[in-house]
């Protein structure tokens, strides 16, 4: 039986806020040197590469929810009983799962159907619908997706190591920047004027945001921004130095203090980084969805799959590489860390549940109900992060700082709303021939696959240039 709608709803507002929360419990959680008066300096868990690895556990958990509906389905059991009598379990079990066919849905950030089938419109009919099953060697596309996807999330994880989780969680806005550009260089999306300025306004959210974390860092410390050690000195030694400059100083500056606004400005430089490997996986799922229909909690487990193994086969060339160089890749370390430390391995659990739950929820609300209301509730999450956050003593308000920290967040919303066509262009207004994005439109979109995980749900529509041109 289905749950209900507002069990969804809450569902996926708790667990979208746990994500987050519990990633930087996390970090926060000390590993060694946690005796008060200790001769050696407290040290965190900080292993990025080990919690990417827990979000793609996370993510496969998907496929529970999908076994399940496989296993009580009448009719996929009657597909799987008509099947050769001597294939394997396994194969009795992939056929069952909904991978889809090709051209329905196949617009996920904004691609038209008549785009995917080109001027003939020839894909319509069952047969050739069989033919682009996602099948075999086809499911192999979802790891392109999912490469990106360890690029962003490990460069998330560093970001919020770095940051306050408010600003970590703020901060991510800047995804539906990257989103419309990249859509407009390599997907040839149109975007209207009034959808520039929404970018624009992203953009100027994220950079209040930024510059009110930092702010508010350096008042909580004393610390001068314009000193050769703050955030002023940082950009300068960037500025002269150039790259082998910027890494230096950018692994002196990790080992500061939390309070360092220094720290905050270079892990929200991590964040925004971050934003444009997320964006192409976007661009790689449109993609791939233009020739497959790929159900979204199929797509999410087959990209946890896929990212868990290319992360764990990657960790001991990252250990042997970089490990002399950062904590963050010493791999038998953090494997040390997260076995001998009750809260860090009990934190990993809940972080998987929480993303496997987060997907099912997101994803169920957009289909039940609409992705503005999955919209809504992200922006909610991230109120929501921010005041528990304030609550726990994590961070503080500091007049009048945090007023600038919350029209940063408010620019981030309105110009995501304006670009999703949620809320009516007060400037720019398109020609009146011209219809907005409606409800319907935008659940289709919304269906991202493996973006939700880890708060990366919502945001995330690209109106193609069809979808706004008059009949």
């Amino acid at each position: 039986m289905p749950l209900p709608v507002p069990v969804l709803i809450g569902g996926m507002f708790l667990t979208g806020c746990a994500n987050s929360l519990l990633s930087k419990y996390q970090d926060k959680v000390c590993v060694e040197n946690c005796t008060p008066g200790s001769e050696h300096a407290r040290v965190n868990f900080e292993q990025p590469v080990w919690q990417t690895l827990n979000m793609f556990a996370g993510e496969f958990l998907c496929v529970i929810p999908l076994l399940y509906k496989a296993y009580t389905s009448p009719s996929r059991l009657g597909l799987a009983r008509a099947g050769p009598p001597e294939a394997s379990l396994f194969s009795r079990v992939l056929a069952r799962l909904p991978l889809g066919a090709r051209g329905a849905h196949a617009h996920y950030l904004g691609v038209s159907q008549e785009e995917v089938e080109g001027d003939d419109g020839g894909d319509g009919d069952a047969a050739e619908a069989a033919e682009g099953r996602m099948r075999g060697w086809a499911v192999g596309w979802m790891w392109f997706p999912a490469f990106f996807d360890i690029c962003g999330t490990t460069l998330m994880n560093v970001g919020l190591i770095l940051t306050p989780v408010s600003v970590y969680q703020m901060s991510r806005g800047a995804l539906v920047l990257w989103v419309g550009v990249l859509s407009v260089l390599f997907l040839r999306r149109h975007l209207w004027l009034y959808q520039w300025f929404a970018l624009v306004v992203v953009m100027a959210g994220v950079g209040v945001v930024g510059l009110a974390g930092t702010l508010i860092q350096g008042r909580n410390t004393g610390t001068d921004t314009h000193a050769p050690g703050g955030v002023d000195g940082f950009v300068g030694v960037v500025s002269r130095g150039g790259v082998h400059a910027w890494v230096e100083r950018a692994g002196e500056i990790a080992t500061r203090s939390d309070d360092d606004p220094a720290k905050v400005a270079l892990g929200i430089v991590f964040i925004l980084i971050a934003q444009v490997f997320t964006a192409t996986q976007y661009v790689v799922e449109e993609k791939i969805m233009s020739h497959y229909k790929v159900e979204p909690l199929a797509a999410v487990a087959l990209e946890g799959l896929f990212g868990g193994l290319t992360t764990a086969l990657a960790m001991p060339f990252l250990h042997v590489l970089f490990a002399s160089r950062s904590p963050f890749f010493d791999v038998p370390r953090g494997w040390r860390e997260i076995t001998s430390t009750p809260a860090v391995a009990v934190s990993c659990a809940l972080i998987m549940l929480s993303i496997g739950s987060f997907n099912y929820f997101g994803l169920s609300v957009t289909s039940r109900v609409s992705a503005t209301t999955r919209s809504t509730v992200d922006t909610c999450r991230t109120l929501g992060i921010w005041l528990v956050s304030l609550g726990i003593g994590w961070e503080a308000l500091v007049w009048p700082f945090s007023l600038l920290q919350v029209t940063g967040f408010a620019l981030l919303v309105y110009g995501t709303f304006l670009f999703n066509g949620l809320v009516a262009p007060l400037f720019f207004k398109p020609p009146p021939a011209i219809h907005l994005p409606h409800e319907p439109e935008l659940e289709e979109t919304a269906e991202v696959p493996a973006a939700q995980a880890q708060g990366r749900a919502g945001y995330d529509i690209v109106p193609g240039a069809d979808e706004h041109r008059a009949n």
